[in-house]
């Protein structure tokens, strides 16, 4: 009886790693336990003290956070290893060995255009109205620069005004400061 009781709470413990999402690189790896995670991709620096990290939701591929994270807890400001990540919360990177990856004041990556506006969860979005209730808009990584999406995004409230000042971005929607959204238009609307 002791040794079934055992084994039922070994299995509790066991973190599965779920189906990657759509949109998440490879080289992003999961981390979290059973009541869910996130996939973790950061890149090693190479000459500043950041390291370029973004988080993705493990079962919508959303990006929860991205930009530049310095190591906290530690003598160093960066990863020298390839990590080994325990979880993401939000607000930080945290790994096994105890340290922590904390945001830093993002800066924008040589690829984001000047117009584009940074969004709360670290996604840097530039829009140009083409109607004024439709949106030409290109979606960027605060880590690296990397395009995320783009295409073309449709107010959920009618009429907008030419500038768009985003508080969350992923690639099928937009919310915006002051309770307005843009949702991704389905190819047979544009």
């Amino acid at each position: 009886m002791l040794v079934i009781a055992s084994l039922t709470c070994i299995a509790c413990k066991h973190k599965t790693i779920p189906r990657r999402p759509s949109g998440v690189p490879e080289s992003a790896i999961w981390a979290g336990g059973v009541d869910g995670g996130a996939f973790i991709e950061c890149a090693l620096p190479t000459s500043s003290k950041t390291n370029a990290c973004t988080v993705y939701n493990d079962s919508t591929g959303d990006v929860w956070m991205s930009g530049a994270f310095a190591l906290h807890g530690s003598s160093s400001d960066n990863l020298n290893a390839e990590p080994r990540f325990e979880y993401a919360d939000g607000s930080s990177i945290g790994l096994s060995d105890g340290f922590v990856l904390e945001p830093k004041t993002a800066t924008r990556p040589q690829a984001v255009p000047e117009s584009a506006s940074l969004a709360e969860n670290g996604v840097f979005v530039s829009c140009i109205c083409e109607k004024t209730d439709l949106f030409r808009c290109e979606l960027f990584l605060a880590a690296d620069g990397r395009k995320l999406s783009s295409g073309i995004y449709t107010s959920d409230d009618g009429p907008l005004g030419d500038a768009v000042k985003p508080k969350l971005a992923d690639t099928s929607a937009i919310y915006l400061e002051g309770g307005h959204s843009l949702s991704l238009a389905s190819p047979k609307s544009r």
